[in-house]
Formats: structure tokens, sequence, C-alpha cells
């Protein structure tokens, strides 16, 4: 049966699973700002109590809200699970980490043919999902997609962006892609702490990183997405990943430092390649990605690099972690950035890519644009990527987003669920896509 006919019966067309945290609130809120009448839509978590707090504080921003049902379930127990999920069109996830407490709700929503989006940067458990999940979804017509926050919404999106426009304007892809992260303001949450610590303070998730790095593919390999290989392609530049030290960056024609959540950015744009129907180049097993921070010199990345080193080591080493936690210079789970962090906070990402060539020019052109938002990346963009990605899914049939160029259903990134859809959803909710300039590339 096609699920997009049984969602039309279905009450709630989302609901918001982890109403009751931090990005869940803001979440609700956009929903009541923006579309309280216009979407059916549910609050759940596993506490009546705390959920009709948030429905409180709901109404106090848009009266319409007292209205608004309650679900609960718990999100070890598949029977409660699905219900819930079988209610919905689209069940929208805050609740981490995913590794410990996100295996029964996508497994529920796969089952009971309901799209699922959350916000997750655990790497390796979405490379379990797509191993474990890519297959019943593909053949439900339902779309499972991770990554819906500032990580990975912004890189993949922003290479998505300029690819689609080399195809638009000269009809050809593009070989490299490179992502410099410009300047950023914003405050992180307890919750995003308390993900990254799970996975980075045991040997098996350090070893699981280890081999995401070696691995470009990573999130494909075992499905029917095309794996990577070195470039033959002419004037190919070299472009080194920074990882522990800076590198100069031939596309951005600057040093670019290390960046924290590069290493699950650049997946996702990968997978990303592997899933499209067009791929971002004609041979996709050419197309090459690079992300880093943005830096005015060489000395600039280096102390950048530094306090990338810094901030892992906060991270991975429990009694450092626990002694900052302690003087709450990191936030506990269940906190995060103030109202006014996240309403001056703002983001920037310059994108490059480069289009394929003839044999015979000397030269290829250079595309450059910029995406970013003037609200907080962590939490207030990231609640309203997520919020937009599960109104795309809400509001469309397979069929509607087929014809645009995303994929119908499995395990997939933002690009290839939502591609076209989500940027123009974004814009309308004042993000910026921008190309800002081409130029001719000489190798």
């Amino acid at each position: 049966m096609n699920p997009s006919v049984v969602n039309v019966t279905r009450p709630y067309q989302i609901v918001v699973w982890g109403a009751t945290g931090f990005t869940g609130k803001l979440v609700c809120e956009h929903l009541a700002k923006n579309y309280q009448s216009k979407v059916r839509w549910a609050l759940a978590g596993r506490d009546k109590a705390k959920l009709s707090k948030v429905r409180a504080d709901l109404v106090k921003i848009n009266p319409d809200c007292e209205n608004v049902p309650i679900l609960t379930a718990d999100a070890l127990d598949p029977s409660s699970v699905g219900e819930l999920a079988g209610q919905t069109s689209v069940l929208l996830s805050t609740v981490g980490p995913f590794a410990k407490v996100g295996d029964v709700v996508a497994d529920q929503c796969v089952a009971h043919r309901t799209h699922y989006c959350d916000i997750t940067g655990e790497l390796t458990w979405v490379r379990k999902s797509v191993m474990k999940r890519s297959a019943l979804a593909t053949a439900n017509d339902v779309s499972i997609v991770h990554c819906c926050g500032y990580d990975s919404v912004p890189s993949d999106l922003g290479t998505f962006f300029l690819a689609r426009h080399a195809r638009e304007k000269y009809g050809k892809g593009i070989t490299h892609a490179a992502n410099a992260v410009g300047p950023l303001s914003g405050g992180v949450s307890g919750g995003t702490v308390a993900s990254v610590a799970l996975l980075l303070e045991s040997k098996q998730g350090l070893d699981e990183m280890r081999a995401a790095r070696n691995a470009l593919n990573y999130l494909g390999e075992g499905t029917d997405a095309k794996p990577s290989s070195p470039s033959s392609s002419t004037l190919s530049p070299v472009m080194t990943q920074p990882q522990m030290i800076p590198a100069w960056n031939p596309l951005t024609k600057s040093y670019l430092a290390p960046f924290f959540m590069e290493p699950v950015n650049s997946k996702v744009v990968y997978f990303s390649n592997s899933l499209l129907s067009t791929p971002y180049s004609t041979d996709r097993e050419v197309f090459r990605y690079v992300e880093g921070l943005a830096s005015r010199s060489g000395f600039d990345a280096a102390i950048k690099g530094m306090g990338f080193l810094a901030a892992g080591a906060a991270l991975v080493i429990t009694p450092l972690r626990k002694m900052l936690l302690g003087a709450g210079l990191l936030p506990s789970p269940g906190g995060g950035p103030t109202e006014e962090q996240r309403t001056k906070g703002f983001w920037r990402h310059y994108v490059y890519a480069l289009v394929e060539g003839d044999p015979e020019s000397k030269s290829r052109k250079l595309i450059k644009g910029i995406c970013g938002d003037d609200r907080d990346p962590g939490y207030w963009s990231t609640s309203r990527m997520l919020l937009e990605t599960a109104l795309c899914l809400a509001t469309t049939t397979p069929d509607e987003r087929e014809a645009v160029g995303c994929r119908r259903g499995g395990v997939l990134t933002p690009a290839a669920a939502t591609g076209p859809l989500l940027i123009d959803r974004l814009k309308k909710s004042g993000f910026t896509f921008q190309i800002t300039g081409e130029e001719d590339y000489f190798s």
C-alpha cells in the first residue's frame, strides 16, 4: 500500500517526539508561532505532566495551542512507540543519545510506514541505521532522514545547491566542493555534549570513528550506494582535508583549520552523492569534498587547530569533562543557550564547487556561494531545519519528491530526501542560500 494514501487518514501530520527537551521545545515554539492553524500536530514524550507544562507555555505564545494533543510512550517499548507512530505521517525526534534510545523509534516508524527525521550527529549509529533499515524503508516508500540539524544540513544542502546550479547553468556536474565554515556564534546544549562524549569516551567508539575517517563512503558501504575512488579527472586540484593540522585549499584560496563536525558532515555529503539519481559528478566516483574552519592565515588556522584539539580533550577525558560540568563551563543534559544567545547567534558557510571541464580546455568554472542564518546554529537554526524537513515529508507524496530528484524512501540524507524542497522552505524561513560569484579556475 502507498504510505502517502495511508497518511491522509492519520490524525496528525507531525508528532514532536521529545517535546519536553531543549530542542523539542524550540520545535514546538516554531509550530505555535508559524504553523498552528496550518498543520495537524501533537506533543509526545514519556511524562504527561511535563508535556502539559510545555503546552501551557505554548498557550502563552499562541492561545490556539490549548488543544494541541498530548501523546505518551516509552522510547524502549515497541508497542507504545508503534501505537504513537501509527497516528502520524511524520515522527520528528529530538531524543538522544540516539544510539541508546533511538532504535525502537526508528524501527517502529519503518514498520508503520511513518516518515522519520532527527538531529543526530552520531555517525556510527547512522551507519547502523543504513545497514539495518534501508531495504524495508525503500520498499515501503518511507523516508528515514538523519542529521537534519546544523549537523549536517548546511554542508549537505550547501553542496547540493551548488551542484544543482552547475547542472542548470552549464549542464555539467561538479568534481570538487569545499565548505569554509565562517564566523558563527551560538551556545551548545548538554544533550550534544552527552552524545559526543558517549561516542568518544569508549574504545569502540574511537575505533569506529577512525574507520569512518578512512572510508569516504562510510555510510553507503554495503548498500546500493556507489563507492568513491581516487579522482582521475583533468585539472583536478589536490584538496587535503584538515585533520590535526591546517591545510591549504586551492578552491577557497586559504588555509582551512579542522572543524569538529567535519567527520560527520563530510560523510553525509558523500552519502548524498551516492544516493541522488543525478550525482554531483557525471562519474559519481570522481567527486571530492573538503570542509574546515575559514582562516585568515596559516597562523590563524594553527590557533584554531589548537582550539579544536582542546575542545576534543574536554569531551574525551572524562575527569576533565566532569570538572568543566561541575564548574558550569559545559552545560548539563537538558540545558542549552539562553533566548538572547539564540536570537543574537548567527552562522555563515562559504561554499565552492568546481564544474566539470572539457579535456581540451585549460580552465574550468569555479562557483562560489554562501549559506547561513542570523540565529543560533545549534538550536534556533537546528530546530527550524528539523521542522522544515518534517514538513517537506508531511506535505508531499513520494511521487512529488521523486519528480524533483529526491528519493522516494530509504535511510536518507536531507539532500537526498528533500533537497530543493527543503532549500525553498528554509529560504522562506529566513535562511540564506545564494550564489555569490563565478570565476575561471586554472590548475
